[in-house]
């Protein structure tokens, strides 16, 4: 069966609804031209919307003619496409479900660790991306995104930094110990301004061991700008936090 054929094929069995990529067709560098035709060929027929250079879409139908693609749709084949081991979403879209903000953003951030690519528009949907400072194959992505909060903690808007490592430490209070672990070994892969402010969250917890390796990981002749109150937080000093 051509490659023609096949995906033309393949169309017809994806569900209405389905976003996918060229990516998800497994066809061979030099059989590309016939993937894109029969992609091209089912648009202009309009079994398929092309959202962007390689993302496709299965319109729902209905009376009044195609549903526009669901943003969660849209989102989950990005973080599939845009990954070599991870990817997923960060940024100011998931600090109102961290408790940071109130502030909503139409905008999507996606961190993923290939290379830097410039953001996309589908429809209404902004979508970016960011270098993931994890460079690991498996992680829990909410511990990940709760690192990724530490990092940018001067930049959250609608609070400042201060109300933001008290919250930031509220939840670092209700993690459980297999948790606790691997924030430490994630840290790892962090700028030493992040690791500084997890360590002193640890510490502030009463996480004493998990404090001391991240102390132990820091260069202590470094100092880092996080403007937090001493008052709130007395520790400051012994992590060189200014």
């Amino acid at each position: 069966m051509s490659v023609y054929t096949e995906t033309k094929n393949n169309i017809l069995r994806f569900a209405e609804g389905t976003v996918f990529s060229t990516s998800d067709f497994k066809v061979a560098p030099t059989e590309q031209n016939l993937l894109y035709k029969a992609l091209s060929n089912s648009c202009k027929q309009g079994s398929l919307i092309r959202l962007s250079q390689s993302l496709y879409y299965k319109p729902e139908m209905t009376n009044l003619g195609p549903l526009p693609p669901s943003s969660n749709a849209i989102v989950k084949q990005l973080l599939k496409t845009h990954k070599k081991n991870i990817a997923y979403i960060t940024g100011p879209s998931i600090y109102p479900r961290l408790g940071l903000s109130t502030q909503w953003t139409p905008e999507i951030f996606i961190a993923t660790d290939l290379s830097k690519k410039a953001p996309m528009r589908i429809g209404a949907l902004k979508v970016s991306f960011c270098p993931s400072s994890f460079k690991g194959k498996h992680a829990d992505i909410y511990l990940l995104q709760w690192l990724d909060a530490i990092k940018n903690i001067k930049t959250i808007s609608g609070t400042t930094p201060n109300l933001s490592a008290l919250r930031l430490e509220q939840l670092l209070a209700e993690m459980r110990p297999p948790q606790l672990k691997k924030i430490v070994t994630y840290a790892a892969s962090y700028p030493a301004s992040t690791r500084a402010l997890v360590g002193l969250l640890l510490e502030k917890t009463k996480n004493f061991s998990s404090a001391k390796r991240m102390y132990e990981s820091l260069p202590h002749t470094s100092s880092y700008h996080i403007p937090l109150q001493p008052s709130v937080f007395p520790a400051l000093s012994k992590w060189n936090i200014r």
